[in-house]
Protein backbone atom coordinates (compact mmCIF):
# COMPACT_ATOMS: atom_id res chain seq x y z
CA UNK A 1 0.00 0.00 0.00
CA UNK A 2 1.61 3.40 -0.81
CA UNK A 3 0.62 6.27 1.09
CA UNK A 4 0.21 9.98 -0.22
CA UNK A 5 -0.14 13.34 1.53
CA UNK A 6 -2.28 15.51 0.10
CA UNK A 7 -0.76 18.37 -0.28
CA UNK A 8 -4.25 20.18 1.09
CA UNK A 9 -3.18 19.51 4.56
CA UNK A 10 0.00 21.10 4.37
CA UNK A 11 -1.99 24.13 3.03
CA UNK A 12 -4.44 23.95 5.74
CA UNK A 13 -1.89 23.77 8.15
CA UNK A 14 0.20 26.80 6.69
CA UNK A 15 -3.03 28.96 6.86
CA UNK A 16 -3.88 28.36 9.98
CA UNK A 17 -0.18 29.17 11.31
CA UNK A 18 -0.76 32.64 9.34
CA UNK A 19 -3.79 32.90 11.44
CA UNK A 20 -1.96 33.27 14.82
CA UNK A 21 -0.58 35.96 16.56
CA UNK A 22 3.32 36.73 16.00
CA UNK A 23 3.35 36.75 19.97
CA UNK A 24 1.87 32.70 19.77
CA UNK A 25 4.29 32.15 17.00
CA UNK A 26 7.22 31.92 19.17
CA UNK A 27 4.92 30.26 22.10
CA UNK A 28 6.62 26.90 23.03
CA UNK A 29 5.86 24.11 20.48
CA UNK A 30 5.47 20.46 21.71
CA UNK A 31 6.26 17.17 19.24
CA UNK A 32 5.97 14.25 20.19
CA UNK A 33 8.65 11.60 19.40
CA UNK A 34 7.27 8.28 18.94
CA UNK A 35 9.68 4.75 19.68
CA UNK A 36 9.40 1.52 19.60
CA UNK A 37 12.29 0.81 21.93
CA UNK A 38 11.55 0.98 25.72
CA UNK A 39 12.05 3.01 28.27
CA UNK A 40 15.70 2.95 29.66
CA UNK A 41 17.31 1.49 26.60
CA UNK A 42 20.22 2.86 24.97
CA UNK A 43 17.75 4.15 21.47
CA UNK A 44 15.12 5.79 23.75
CA UNK A 45 18.39 7.08 26.23
CA UNK A 46 19.83 8.96 22.86
CA UNK A 47 16.05 10.00 22.01
CA UNK A 48 15.73 11.73 25.45
CA UNK A 49 19.22 13.49 24.90
CA UNK A 50 17.70 14.74 21.44
CA UNK A 51 14.69 16.33 23.22
CA UNK A 52 17.40 18.17 25.37
CA UNK A 53 18.90 19.22 22.75
CA UNK A 54 16.34 20.62 21.38
CA UNK A 55 15.09 22.48 24.04
CA UNK A 56 18.52 23.91 24.30
CA UNK A 57 19.29 24.99 20.67
CA UNK A 58 15.61 26.44 20.38
CA UNK A 59 15.85 28.33 23.66
CA UNK A 60 12.94 26.40 24.99
CA UNK A 61 10.70 27.31 21.88
CA UNK A 62 10.44 23.89 20.88
CA UNK A 63 9.68 20.97 23.34
CA UNK A 64 10.05 17.54 22.45
CA UNK A 65 7.95 14.48 24.14
CA UNK A 66 9.53 11.20 23.83
CA UNK A 67 6.95 8.14 23.87
CA UNK A 68 8.69 5.03 24.22
CA UNK A 69 7.45 1.71 24.18
CA UNK A 70 5.58 2.11 21.02
CA UNK A 71 3.08 4.19 22.85
CA UNK A 72 1.43 5.84 19.94
CA UNK A 73 1.90 2.36 17.76
CA UNK A 74 4.06 0.26 15.70
CA UNK A 75 6.91 2.10 12.75
CA UNK A 76 3.99 1.57 10.38
CA UNK A 77 1.53 3.09 12.29
CA UNK A 78 3.95 5.94 13.06
CA UNK A 79 4.52 6.92 9.44
CA UNK A 80 0.77 6.60 8.44
CA UNK A 81 0.15 8.78 11.88
CA UNK A 82 2.87 11.37 10.42
CA UNK A 83 0.46 11.58 6.94
CA UNK A 84 -2.13 12.50 8.62
CA UNK A 85 -0.84 14.98 11.12
CA UNK A 86 -1.66 12.39 14.61
CA UNK A 87 2.10 11.49 14.79
CA UNK A 88 4.74 14.48 14.97
CA UNK A 89 7.85 12.36 14.96
CA UNK A 90 9.42 8.80 14.40
CA UNK A 91 12.69 7.16 13.67
CA UNK A 92 12.65 3.92 11.06
CA UNK A 93 13.82 2.67 7.67
CA UNK A 94 12.78 -0.46 6.41
CA UNK A 95 9.45 0.71 7.21
CA UNK A 96 9.60 3.58 4.62
CA UNK A 97 10.24 1.26 2.17
CA UNK A 98 5.98 1.09 1.15
CA UNK A 99 6.32 5.11 0.42
CA UNK A 100 9.77 5.54 -1.37
CA UNK A 101 11.08 2.07 -2.70
CA UNK A 102 14.27 3.95 -3.19
CA UNK A 103 14.61 3.64 0.77
CA UNK A 104 15.75 0.32 0.24
CA UNK A 105 18.70 0.51 -1.13
CA UNK A 106 20.43 0.91 2.43
CA UNK A 107 19.06 -2.68 3.14
CA UNK A 108 21.64 -4.69 0.23
CA UNK A 109 23.21 -7.02 1.97
CA UNK A 110 27.15 -6.11 2.49
CA UNK A 111 26.57 -2.65 0.90
CA UNK A 112 28.06 -0.55 3.63
CA UNK A 113 31.68 -2.19 5.78
CA UNK A 114 31.69 0.92 7.97
CA UNK A 115 29.68 3.90 9.49
CA UNK A 116 32.07 5.76 7.43
CA UNK A 117 31.52 4.44 4.66
CA UNK A 118 27.77 5.15 4.75
CA UNK A 119 28.40 9.00 5.97
CA UNK A 120 30.32 9.15 2.60
CA UNK A 121 27.52 7.89 0.52
CA UNK A 122 24.86 10.74 2.29
CA UNK A 123 26.30 13.86 0.11
CA UNK A 124 25.73 11.92 -3.13
CA UNK A 125 22.75 14.12 -5.21
CA UNK A 126 21.71 10.46 -5.52
CA UNK A 127 20.67 9.93 -2.04
CA UNK A 128 19.56 13.61 -1.42
CA UNK A 129 16.71 12.57 -4.66
CA UNK A 130 15.72 10.09 -1.65
CA UNK A 131 15.23 12.61 1.04
CA UNK A 132 13.44 14.64 -1.44
CA UNK A 133 10.95 11.76 -2.60
CA UNK A 134 10.19 11.08 1.10
CA UNK A 135 9.44 15.30 1.38
CA UNK A 136 7.06 15.39 -1.38
CA UNK A 137 5.09 12.19 0.41
CA UNK A 138 5.15 14.34 3.47
CA UNK A 139 7.75 13.19 5.52
CA UNK A 140 10.57 15.68 6.31
CA UNK A 141 13.82 14.15 7.50
CA UNK A 142 16.08 16.04 10.07
CA UNK A 143 18.53 13.42 10.69
CA UNK A 144 20.49 9.96 10.04
CA UNK A 145 20.92 8.25 13.08
CA UNK A 146 22.35 4.64 13.45
CA UNK A 147 20.91 1.12 14.62
CA UNK A 148 24.39 -0.94 13.81
CA UNK A 149 25.09 -3.83 12.24
CA UNK A 150 21.79 -6.77 11.50
CA UNK A 151 22.55 -10.30 12.94
CA UNK A 152 20.99 -13.49 12.27
CA UNK A 153 19.20 -15.12 14.85
CA UNK A 154 17.45 -18.77 15.45
CA UNK A 155 16.55 -21.77 17.47
CA UNK A 156 17.63 -24.52 15.37
CA UNK A 157 21.15 -24.35 14.47
CA UNK A 158 24.38 -21.86 14.38
CA UNK A 159 24.48 -20.21 11.03
CA UNK A 160 28.05 -20.38 9.42
CA UNK A 161 27.35 -20.42 5.84
CA UNK A 162 24.06 -19.92 3.60
CA UNK A 163 23.20 -22.82 3.41
CA UNK A 164 22.48 -22.99 6.92
CA UNK A 165 19.98 -20.44 6.37
CA UNK A 166 18.14 -22.74 4.19
CA UNK A 167 14.60 -23.73 5.27
CA UNK A 168 14.79 -21.47 8.32
CA UNK A 169 10.89 -19.40 9.03
CA UNK A 170 12.33 -16.15 9.18
CA UNK A 171 11.04 -12.99 10.39
CA UNK A 172 11.67 -9.57 8.61
CA UNK A 173 10.71 -6.24 8.08
CA UNK A 174 8.35 -5.07 5.41
CA UNK A 175 10.72 -4.83 3.26
CA UNK A 176 10.88 -6.11 -0.06
CA UNK A 177 14.76 -6.46 -0.22
CA UNK A 178 15.02 -8.04 2.81
CA UNK A 179 12.60 -11.07 1.68
CA UNK A 180 14.42 -11.14 -1.06
CA UNK A 181 17.57 -11.76 0.64
CA UNK A 182 16.53 -14.18 2.64
CA UNK A 183 14.24 -16.09 -0.60
CA UNK A 184 17.79 -16.57 -2.41
CA UNK A 185 19.36 -17.71 0.96
CA UNK A 186 16.67 -20.26 0.72
CA UNK A 187 14.62 -19.73 3.69
CA UNK A 188 11.12 -19.27 4.17
CA UNK A 189 10.71 -15.05 5.24
CA UNK A 190 8.00 -13.03 6.15
CA UNK A 191 6.83 -9.41 7.15
CA UNK A 192 5.51 -8.61 10.67
CA UNK A 193 5.98 -5.69 13.07
CA UNK A 194 9.02 -5.65 15.50
CA UNK A 195 6.38 -5.11 18.36
CA UNK A 196 5.21 -8.55 17.74
CA UNK A 197 8.43 -10.40 17.25
CA UNK A 198 8.97 -11.38 20.79
CA UNK A 199 5.65 -13.40 20.74
CA UNK A 200 6.02 -14.95 17.38
CA UNK A 201 9.54 -16.37 18.32
CA UNK A 202 8.38 -17.66 21.86
CA UNK A 203 5.51 -19.45 19.78
CA UNK A 204 7.21 -20.84 17.05
CA UNK A 205 5.48 -19.02 14.19
CA UNK A 206 9.03 -18.18 12.95
CA UNK A 207 12.56 -20.21 14.01
CA UNK A 208 14.57 -16.64 13.77
CA UNK A 209 14.86 -12.74 12.86
CA UNK A 210 17.58 -10.55 12.17
CA UNK A 211 18.34 -7.34 14.22
CA UNK A 212 21.09 -5.35 15.46
CA UNK A 213 23.09 -6.70 18.81
CA UNK A 214 21.41 -3.83 20.66
CA UNK A 215 17.50 -4.44 19.92
CA UNK A 216 18.31 -8.12 20.64
CA UNK A 217 19.41 -7.32 24.01
CA UNK A 218 17.16 -4.42 24.77
CA UNK A 219 13.97 -6.29 23.66
CA UNK A 220 15.16 -9.79 25.48
CA UNK A 221 15.13 -11.71 22.19
CA UNK A 222 18.35 -13.79 23.33
CA UNK A 223 15.12 -15.44 25.73
CA UNK A 224 13.25 -16.69 23.01
CA UNK A 225 16.52 -17.68 20.50
CA UNK A 226 19.03 -19.91 21.27
CA UNK A 227 21.69 -18.61 18.54
CA UNK A 228 23.23 -15.78 17.52
CA UNK A 229 25.09 -15.76 14.70
CA UNK A 230 27.08 -12.49 13.13
CA UNK A 231 26.45 -12.27 9.83
CA UNK A 232 26.99 -8.77 9.78
CA UNK A 233 24.57 -8.42 6.36
CA UNK A 234 22.90 -5.39 6.70
CA UNK A 235 24.25 -2.14 8.36
CA UNK A 236 21.07 -0.23 9.30
CA UNK A 237 20.80 3.51 9.74
CA UNK A 238 17.71 5.08 10.58
CA UNK A 239 15.82 8.08 9.47
CA UNK A 240 14.92 10.42 11.75
CA UNK A 241 11.83 11.98 9.96
CA UNK A 242 8.88 14.75 11.40
CA UNK A 243 5.26 15.28 9.73
CA UNK A 244 5.43 18.20 6.89
CA UNK A 245 2.21 19.34 8.81
CA UNK A 246 3.71 20.03 11.82
CA UNK A 247 6.84 21.08 9.87
CA UNK A 248 5.23 23.59 8.01
CA UNK A 249 3.91 25.32 12.02
CA UNK A 250 7.36 25.69 12.76
CA UNK A 251 9.72 28.89 12.42
CA UNK A 252 13.04 28.84 10.65
CA UNK A 253 14.50 29.28 14.13
CA UNK A 254 12.63 25.89 15.38
CA UNK A 255 13.59 24.33 12.22
CA UNK A 256 17.12 24.91 12.31
CA UNK A 257 17.22 23.69 16.56
CA UNK A 258 15.26 20.66 15.42
CA UNK A 259 17.72 19.68 12.87
CA UNK A 260 21.24 20.50 14.61
CA UNK A 261 19.90 18.27 17.25
CA UNK A 262 19.12 15.52 15.51
CA UNK A 263 22.87 15.94 13.27
CA UNK A 264 24.34 16.26 16.90
CA UNK A 265 23.10 12.72 18.20
CA UNK A 266 23.89 10.77 14.74
CA UNK A 267 27.16 11.77 14.65
CA UNK A 268 27.15 10.88 18.42
CA UNK A 269 25.64 7.51 17.41
CA UNK A 270 28.39 6.81 14.29
CA UNK A 271 31.38 7.60 16.64
CA UNK A 272 30.15 4.98 19.56
CA UNK A 273 29.09 2.55 17.53
CA UNK A 274 31.30 -0.08 17.51
CA UNK A 275 32.19 0.42 20.61
CA UNK A 276 28.26 0.40 21.89
CA UNK A 277 28.32 -3.08 19.74
CA UNK A 278 30.97 -4.33 21.77
CA UNK A 279 29.93 -3.55 25.30
CA UNK A 280 26.23 -5.49 23.79
CA UNK A 281 28.70 -8.17 22.66
CA UNK A 282 29.88 -8.89 26.00
CA UNK A 283 26.50 -8.74 27.97
CA UNK A 284 25.21 -10.89 25.81
CA UNK A 285 27.50 -13.46 26.18
CA UNK A 286 26.23 -16.48 27.83
CA UNK A 287 22.54 -15.52 27.47
CA UNK A 288 22.56 -16.72 23.80
CA UNK A 289 25.57 -19.05 22.11
CA UNK A 290 27.62 -16.42 19.69
CA UNK A 291 29.28 -17.03 16.54
CA UNK A 292 31.41 -15.88 13.50
CA UNK A 293 30.21 -16.68 9.48
CA UNK A 294 31.60 -17.12 6.53
CA UNK A 295 31.74 -13.58 5.40
CA UNK A 296 32.92 -14.13 1.87
CA UNK A 297 30.35 -16.99 1.35
CA UNK A 298 27.65 -14.64 2.02
CA UNK A 299 28.56 -12.06 0.17
CA UNK A 300 28.97 -14.21 -3.55
CA UNK A 301 25.40 -15.70 -2.47
CA UNK A 302 23.72 -12.61 -2.58
CA UNK A 303 25.90 -10.68 -4.88
CA UNK A 304 22.89 -10.94 -7.29
CA UNK A 305 20.72 -8.56 -5.30
CA UNK A 306 22.74 -5.26 -6.91
CA UNK A 307 21.49 -6.07 -10.30
CA UNK A 308 17.97 -6.87 -9.45
CA UNK A 309 17.18 -3.12 -7.45
CA UNK A 310 15.23 -1.09 -9.09
CA UNK A 311 17.31 2.18 -9.49
CA UNK A 312 20.53 1.13 -11.07
CA UNK A 313 21.78 4.70 -10.82
CA UNK A 314 21.47 4.82 -6.81
CA UNK A 315 23.28 1.60 -6.56
CA UNK A 316 25.81 2.50 -8.58
CA UNK A 317 26.13 6.18 -7.43
CA UNK A 318 26.62 4.73 -3.56
CA UNK A 319 28.98 1.56 -4.87
CA UNK A 320 31.01 4.92 -6.25
CA UNK A 321 31.77 6.27 -3.06
CA UNK A 322 33.31 3.10 -1.21
CA UNK A 323 36.84 2.05 -0.79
Amino acid sequence: MKFSLRTTWAGAAFATTLGLSSLAAHAQVTLGFNIEDPAGSYHTNLTEEFADLVAKYSNDEVKVTVYPGGQQGNARESIEGMLIGTVDMARSLDTFAPIVRDVEVFGLPYLYESREQFVKSLALPEVQAVVQKLADEGLIVVGWWDNGFRHMTNNKHPIVEPADVAGLKMRTPVSVTRMEMFKLLGANPAPLAFTEVFTALQTGAFDGQENPVQLILDHKLFEVQKYLSLTKHVYNPQIVVISAIRWNQLSDTQKAAIKQAAEEIGDKYRANGEAVDAEVLAKLDGLIEINEVDFAAFQEALKPMYAAFPNQDLVNAILSTLD
